[in-house]
């Protein structure tokens, strides 16, 4: 019996059986668990169950129930005791919601269908960013190019550093032609390029977005960029809670920004600088 792959607000619980059988993980903040589970239905002798949207920081206690063709089930509960694990934690390099202070983003290019602020479409909240018509839902125009761009450089540390950048997404746009584009700088904003291959579509809804930048190091810029072509036009593209981020234990911790030094001694000795 094992928790596994344990993130901020996931984890796997696995364990094997001695013949084949289903899964079901019974889980709780508090003991005995019995407030969530989680089953699977298809028979096997190696079990594995995945918890999701689970709290940060969160000790969870949780058994398991595994049962054969005949119906004859077992239960793990290490005894009374149950068995626990605790989420991770996470350290945020950028945060935006997209609800309040987003005066770290600059909007440029796109005539009418300039990246905006917008209320037709969300993740969270009220608000998401728009690249597309003000009207709701709207369709942007042709030969757009416009650009999100985040003002501040992002320091991600040394290589190691486990940062990921993290949003959700919705877009509707024409498939081969107009294109979403995720994109940094390595050089304050001189160049730019893509860090995952530009995509279009239809999302069907709202999906999540997970990109590991292992690859970089040090201080980056961030855009998001929308272009469109000559002829048909869909609603566009909207994100929603963007995050550089990455795991952490659950402790408090302090990131060194800037200091400033004042000199208060009177003195006029060579230690007085």
């Amino acid at each position: 019996m094992q928790a596994i792959n344990i993130t901020d607000s996931s984890a796997d619980i696995i364990w094997n059986t001695n013949e084949i059988s289903d899964s079901k993980v019974v889980y709780d903040t508090s003991v005995p668990p019995s407030l969530y589970s989680k089953i699977y239905t298809g028979l096997t002798t190696n079990h594995i169950v995945n918890l999701s949207q689970l709290s940060s920081c969160t000790k969870y206690y949780y058994f398991v129930k595994s049962k054969d063709v005949n119906n004859n089930e077992a239960t793990d509960d290490n005894n009374g005791n149950f068995y626990s694990f605790e989420t991770l934690g996470k350290e945020y390099a950028l945060f935006d919601d997209v609800e309040t202070n987003t005066g770290d983003w600059v909007a440029s290019g796109g005539g009418n269908s300039i990246w905006h602020r917008d209320t037709c479409k969300s993740n969270s909240g009220s608000y998401s960013f728009k690249a597309g018509s003000v009207d709701c839902p709207g369709i942007y125009e042709n030969n757009v190019d416009t650009y999100l761009t985040y003002s501040k450089a992002i320091d991600l540390g040394g290589p190691g550093h486990g940062y990921h950048l993290r949003f959700w997404e919705y877009y509707q746009t024409e498939i081969y032609f107009d294109f979403c584009h995720i994109q940094i700088s390595i050089n304050g904003g001189t160049n730019w390029f893509d860090i995952i291959t530009p995509y279009d579509g239809i999302s069907n809804g709202w999906v999540y977005r997970d990109i590991d930048l292992a690859n970089y190091n040090g201080l980056i810029n961030l855009r998001f960029y929308f272009s469109s072509d000559v002829s048909v036009t869909f609603e566009g593209w909207y994100i929603d809670d963007i995050e550089i981020s990455r795991l952490s234990a659950c402790v408090p911790s302090l990131k060194y920004q800037s200091s400033t030094f004042t000199d208060t001694c009177n003195g006029t000795g060579s230690g007085n600088n």
